[in-house]
């Protein structure tokens, strides 16, 4: 079902396809959770998107980001449904990927526009407005859920995270000497 909405000009000139009415942003972040989404619209953003094909009812590309992977979504009876060629998306879970397809293929990010709206340099992040994205403001914003689940989602493909975080948890699980 294709459900026209009136665009800024008042003309029926936006289609509603099922892609799009399933694969919005909330639903996207529903789906994927807090670690998996905020990853997926980097990649979004940063054009990580290929080889788009898209249908009323599915969506198809390549997402290249810690490896290039083959992503799938689809639409049945208005439910979402994903597939992706990485780890996460093998065990039929929302990934990453499956949000910057997402994303890109509903124009919910359109990376030849929106790269401009985050400055990377050297010195950190800039959000459209030049002013400085501070870190620790968006860490200490989420709640304690939302924050662990960032963290492990984050520790899941970064290895050298992975890896410091194991060694602060087998330092906390230590008993302190007493004295």
């Amino acid at each position: 079902m294709i459900v026209n909405q009136s665009g800024p000009n008042g003309h029926d000139d936006i289609a509603i396809t099922p892609l799009h009415a399933v694969f919005d942003e909330d639903e996207c972040a529903r789906l994927a959770g807090l670690g998996e989404f905020t990853r997926g619209v980097a990649l979004a953003l940063q054009g990580r998107v290929g080889d788009l094909r898209i249908r009323p009812s599915s969506a198809s590309g390549t997402v290249d980001g810690d490896q290039l992977t083959h992503t799938q979504l689809s639409v049945i009876d208005g439910t979402p449904g994903s597939t992706c060629t990485c780890p996460t998306g093998a065990v039929e879970q929302f990934c990453a990927h499956a949000v910057a397809l997402a994303l890109v293929a509903t124009g919910a990010i359109d990376p030849s526009e929106d790269s401009d709206d985050f400055d990377h340099t050297d010195d950190g992040f800039y959000d459209a407005d030049g002013q400085p994205i501070d870190l620790r403001d968006f860490l200490e914003s989420l709640d304690g859920p939302a924050l662990v689940d960032l963290v492990v989602d984050l520790a899941a493909v970064n290895d050298v995270l992975a890896m410091d975080l194991r060694e602060a948890a087998a330092r906390w699980r230590r008993p302190h000497p007493i004295g």
